[in-house]
């Protein structure tokens, strides 16, 4: 009877041990579905996740397709219709601190002091001076087709009128 009581501690342990290595070696690991343990990993900012609409589709809203930052110079037509003034520029700010600041920081500039929270993991934005040697258009294609990987476009979030007053405000900062 004791040799009985002692093997069924013994079991119950060694299955309580096998137990325990299982579960904390990764959650569910020993589980026939892993489910989100291996799966499939979507990541939208490695690239443009946004595509074109597809040919011959029919706008619900009036969308106007900016070429691509590389050829909109080459393109033409894409000169700022906006005057920069004072109401253009404060517009332009304004619009600047929802969509942009969060990653280019406030005014543009490197300042350690006054860092965002995405700017303290890493994203440095670029600072006004660099961005202040491209052209207009090419500002215009990068706020609306996004940067590679890491910018989002934002023809979406603003108007081609709204995306004007941002440059203006841009060109403001030195």
């Amino acid at each position: 009877m004791r040799n009985r009581t002692r093997f069924v501690w013994a079991g119950a342990l060694l299955v309580t041990a096998g137990v325990l290595v299982a579960g904390f070696n990764r959650p569910y690991a020993w589980w026939p579905v892993n489910d989100m343990a291996e799966q499939v990993s979507i990541q939208p900012f490695n690239t443009n996740s946004l595509r074109m609409p597809p040919a011959g589709s029919v706008a619900v809203e009036s969308y106007d397709p900016v070429p691509d930052r590389m050829a909109i110079e080459q393109i033409g037509g894409y000169d700022n219709p906006i005057e920069a003034t004072e109401d253009s520029i404060t517009r332009g700010s304004e619009l600047y601190q929802i969509y942009c600041q969060i990653c280019h920081g406030k005014d543009m500039k490197m300042d350690p002091e006054n860092m965002t929270a995405v700017q303290q993991k890493g994203m440095m934005g670029l600072p006004a001076s660099v961005v202040n040697m491209r052209s207009d258009a090419y500002i215009y294609a990068t706020i609306s087709n996004g940067s590679g990987g890491l910018m989002p476009r934002q023809d979406f979030n603003l108007s081609p009128e709204e995306r004007w007053h941002v440059i203006n405000y841009i060109r403001s900062l030195k």
